[in-house]
């Protein structure tokens, strides 16, 4: 898997200490419910042993539901399955309540989904609209690039892509096996199809 679901995936792991951008508070649903939460929340579930997938929890209204760029154009917006794990970042309500707006604003402004693809999480949304900005290096992204992109788009970066290692082991190998997925246009075994049989 890419290094930016790695950066989110290891707060939830004992021992590993918080950063600037988490307080490290992971919960799953049985410990505390999703509906404790109050704006907005990264939602993070194994669906294989080596894969995980991560979305964004989010109010409106009175219920919380999950956006997650689930795979080629498949962007989804729906109430979370029982398999997540739910962390709560240390940022602010005021600045939570405008993820939970974004979250509103990108689901409505991208009816066709996003591309998948491995750009950068940074400057990917129109300011006004919401709406996926395709460019020169726009190509699209992932689930995990996914949910950084829209905490940049409100100001709130939670991982210094500057510093973080580039080429660790197994990430070529998994970049070329979801490019082979693309290019073969199936749908891969993971997360989208393992997703549906987890439940999530």
């Amino acid at each position: 898997m890419i290094r930016w679901l790695v950066a989110i995936w290891r707060w939830i792991i004992p021992g590993t200490p918080p950063t600037d951008g988490m307080d490290g508070r992971a919960f799953s649903q049985q410990d505390r419910p999703i509906e404790d939460i109050e704006f907005a929340a990264i939602a993070i579930s194994a669906v294989s042993p080596t894969q995980r997938h991560i979305g964004l929890l989010h109010r409106d209204s009175s219920s919380v539901l999950l956006l997650h760029l689930a795979w080629h154009h498949d962007l989804r917006n729906h109430s979370p399955g029982p398999n997540y794990i739910w962390i709560s970042p240390r940022v602010p309500s005021r600045r939570l309540r405008h993820v939970a707006a974004k979250c509103r604003q990108v689901w409505r402004a991208n009816p066709d989904g996003i591309p998948y693809a491995f750009s950068p999480p940074n400057d990917c949304f129109d300011a006004n609209t919401g709406a996926y900005l395709l460019g020169p290096t726009g190509h699209g992204l992932t689930c995990a690039s996914f949910v950084l992109a829209v905490f940049e788009s409100v100001g709130l970066r939670l991982v210094d892509q500057e510093t973080w290692p580039a080429n660790r082991a197994g990430d070529e190998e998994w970049k070329q096996w979801v490019l082979l997925q693309l290019t073969q246009g199936n749908p891969p075994a993971t997360p989208t199809a393992s997703a549906h049989s987890w439940g999530i």
